[in-house]
């Protein structure tokens, strides 16, 4: 992939199954066995929120690529992690696992707007 360019990255192309998803770019999404994501840079766990059309999980080409988000919403938006105050209701844990009570990661395009990019909620 030479050159991609970002704005078609987090168009989602196909939704095979609610297990994965691909984008423009021919990367596919696998939704996670698990309720939180190994976040390498940090060396610990994130949990992670679950929506009922949607999921979050980790880009499979972070380390390939420059610019892009190293998390994403199956929407096609970026991930970002919030805390306890934000999403107090969003089932975010509060201790074990190595988990920081209230970190958690959250649709960034649901966070902003109360929707996910395909109009969902």
């Amino acid at each position: 992939m030479n050159n991609p360019d970002i704005k078609q990255f987090s168009l989602v192309r196909v939704v095979g199954t609610p297990h994965y998803v691909e984008f423009n770019n021919g990367m596919r999404l696998h939704k996670p066995t698990e309720d939180k994501l190994y976040v390498e840079q940090w060396g610990r766990y994130v949990k992670r929120i679950d929506y009922d059309n949607h999921f979050i999980a980790m880009n499979p080409m972070d380390k390939d690529t420059k610019g892009w988000w190293f998390a994403y919403c199956s929407c096609g938006s970026p991930a970002v992690v919030t805390g306890y105050n934000a999403y107090k209701h969003g089932a975010s844990p509060s201790s074990g696992d190595g988990l920081i009570p209230g970190e958690m990661f959250v649709c960034m395009h649901h966070a902003t707007f109360g929707t996910h990019q395909d109009s969902s909620s």
